[in-house]
């Protein structure tokens, strides 16, 4: 009787043992069974991550870098481009020289700048449709403005864009980079006994603006003010716009 209580009770348990054993889920047994194989299979996995972080940042440095002037290569660039050109004929070479000395080597040690079309100003000097602007500090009368436009090898303000039409547009823009908003010295003077407004070019001031400006006075100068032309004494002190032709960087 004893031994058959015995039996029962080393069944029961080896049944429970089993039942135990078998409880286990299944991707636990796995791994116990095969664990060198997954963990091999996890560090390759970080591996590959590792490299991929690694690309990703290489490549942030090297298009950071790809933004970065190449100021040696555009050096590098003008050299060539005047290099080619000494083969041209004498009037181009003496253009080009005439050029550089009115740029390089006035007393003011003006540096060349470059905008988006490949057109030369001096530093300090602003594009606008071809042209290049500079607006002084200094305040003085309309013919001490026109002796310092000279001397920069330029002249005063002309707004005549076509015969009969002032450039209101170009007004709007140096008005824009005029940052004090002050009143400008333009190169339009009224001359005696003509009557008439001339600009320093030598070309009249059109019917229309000239009849707001009013009667021609002795010693009347043009200002701007706004977008608008007014009528001043010429020994009243202002700011000037002196303004100048680019050099096209293609044809140097």
């Amino acid at each position: 009787m004893e031994d058959e209580e015995n039996s029962m009770a080393l069944n029961f348990q080896s049944i429970r043992g089993q039942k135990r054993h078998d409880s286990r889920p299944p991707v636990q047994d796995m791994l116990l069974k095969q664990p060198r194989r997954y963990r091999t299979t996890a560090r390759i996995g970080c591996a590959v991550m590792l490299l991929l972080i690694g690309a990703m940042i290489v490549q942030r440095i090297w298009a950071f870098q790809m933004r970065q002037p190449m100021n040696t290569t555009e050096k590098d660039s003008v050299s060539k481009e005047t290099a080619i050109n000494g083969t041209e004929n004498k009037s181009d070479l003496e253009k080009s020289a005439s050029w550089f000395q009115r740029f390089f080597c006035q007393p003011l040690n003006i540096r060349l700048k470059v905008n988006s079309t490949h057109k030369l100003c001096p530093q300090d000097w602003f594009f606008y449709e071809d042209k290049c602007y500079w607006i002084s500090k200094e305040k003085g009368s309309w013919k001490k403005s026109k002796e310092d436009c000279t001397a920069r090898s330029s002249q005063m303000l002309v707004m005549q864009k076509q015969k009969d039409m002032v450039n209101i547009g170009q007004a709007s823009f140096i008005q824009c980079v005029n940052e004090e908003m002050q009143l400008l010295w333009i190169g339009l003077q009224a001359m005696l006994p003509e009557q008439k407004w001339t600009w320093v070019n030598g070309s009249p001031l059109d019917d229309k603006q000239s009849q707001e400006l009013g009667p021609v006075e002795t010693n009347s100068c043009g200002m701007l003010n706004g977008t608008e032309i007014i009528s001043e004494a010429c020994s009243t002190v202002a700011t000037w716009v002196c303004e100048t032709d680019t050099l096209n960087k293609d044809n140097i």
